[in-house]
């Protein structure tokens, strides 16, 4: 697979949202926490938060790379509302309830 399939495929999830009736929530989007993008979405009751990162896996004799698409719900623990701009408070991308996720994985490494 190539990275501009990964793209398709996170356009398509963020797309699916949006036509369950999702928006953009704007005001948890600032910052970076290392993720190569993320899009946070509201039906005014929740948020959720599209997110691609890398990871590693670690195994007995040899490690995995890749980029994954996670799907997840912001919690309690972060204290964040829909529609509120009060940039008081962040949503973790650590905290999330994940709801989905998608690994791809690098081949051809060591």
């Amino acid at each position: 697979m190539k990275y501009a399939e990964i793209n398709k495929r996170y356009t398509e999830i963020v797309s699916e949202y949006i036509s369950k009736g999702y928006i953009l929530n704007t005001a948890t989007m600032t910052g970076s926490q290392g993720e190569i993008a993320s899009v946070d979405l509201t039906n005014g009751e929740e948020i959720l938060r599209v997110v691609i990162s890398r990871f590693n896996d670690w195994g007995d004799s040899c490690s995995y790379k890749g980029v994954e698409i996670i799907v997840g719900r912001a919690g309690e623990r972060d204290m964040v509302s829909p529609h509120e701009d009060d940039d008081v408070h962040t949503l973790w991308n650590s905290h999330l309830e994940v709801l989905r996720q998608e690994r791809f994985y690098q081949v051809g490494e060591s």
